[in-house]
C-alpha cells in the first residue's frame, strides 16, 4: 500500500513538473514575438492633416468611432512593410467585419508615394480583400506627425523606419504600441481583445 501511495506521488510530481515547464516555453515563445505596450491613460494624437489615396483630407476626424492600426512606412520598402502588410492581412482575416476597425498606412516617400501610386498598390489582388487606407501628404506635415507619435524615420541613401504598429481608439486616441519582432497575428489579435475589454470596462 504505502509503494502505491508514494507512486502515485511521483507521478503527480512529475505531471506538475510537466506543466509547469509547458507554461515556461509558452511564456518564452510569447516573448519572442509581438511585444504589446498598453498605456494605462490613452495618449492624445496630435492633429493633423494629410491625404488619402482618394483624394481626401484625411484628419483626426477620420480616426473617430473606430479601432484604427495604423503604420508610417512606404511603397517601396524592402522588407519592414510587406512583412507588416502581410500581418496587417492576418490581423484583418482573423478579426473580420468585428469592432469597426480600420487600418492605415501613412507614407512617408510622398514624392514616390502620391495617392494615385498609393492607391495602385494597396490595391493589387494581394491586398484586395484588407481594407487598408493609404495616406501621405507634404513631407515635414508627415515627419512632424511621425516625430510627435515616436515613431522613428531617418532619410538617407535609404529610407530607415521602425515596423511600429501603433493602436488608436474609438476616441482618437493611442492606446498601444505592437512592437515588431515577428510578425504574428495571432498576438496581436489576442492582445487587441484584451485591450478592448479594458477599453470597455473603463468607458
Amino acid at each position: 500500500m504505502k509503494k502505491h501511495a508514494l507512486f502515485v506521488v511521483l507521478i503527480i510530481g512529475v505531471a506538475l513538473i510537466i506543466g509547469i515547464w509547458r507554461d515556461n516555453q509558452g511564456a518564452t515563445h510569447n516573448a519572442e514575438q509581438f511585444s504589446t505596450s498598453h498605456f494605462p491613460q490613452a495618449q492624445k494624437v496630435p492633429q493633423f492633416e494629410l491625404m488619402d489615396m482618394h483624394g481626401n483630407r484625411f484628419t483626426n476626424a477620420q480616426l473617430q468611432q473606430h479601432w484604427t492600426f495604423l503604420f508610417f512606412g512606404y511603397t517601396a520598402c524592402p522588407d519592414i512593410c510587406p512583412a507588416m502588410l502581410n500581418t496587417i492581412q492576418k490581423v484583418s482575416q482573423q478579426i473580420g467585419g468585428q469592432f469597426n476597425t480600420q487600418f492605415v498606412f501613412i507614407s512617408i516617400d510622398p514624392t514616390h508615394d502620391t495617392p494615385q501610386n498609393l492607391k495602385e498598390y494597396l490595391q493589387q489582388e494581394k491586398y484586395h480583400h484588407t481594407p487598408i487606407i493609404g495616406v501621405t501628404g507634404a513631407s515635414n506635415k508627415l515627419h512632424q506627425l511621425a516625430q510627435e507619435l515616436g515613431v522613428h524615420i531617418e532619410h538617407g541613401e535609404e529610407i530607415e523606419h521602425g515596423g511600429t504598429l501603433l493602436l488608436i481608439n474609438p476616441e482618437g486616441k493611442m492606446t498601444a504600441l505592437f512592437t515588431h519582432n515577428k510578425s504574428d497575428p495571432l498576438t496581436i489579435v489576442q492582445d487587441f481583445k484584451q485591450i478592448l475589454h479594458h477599453y470597455a470596462r473603463n468607458a
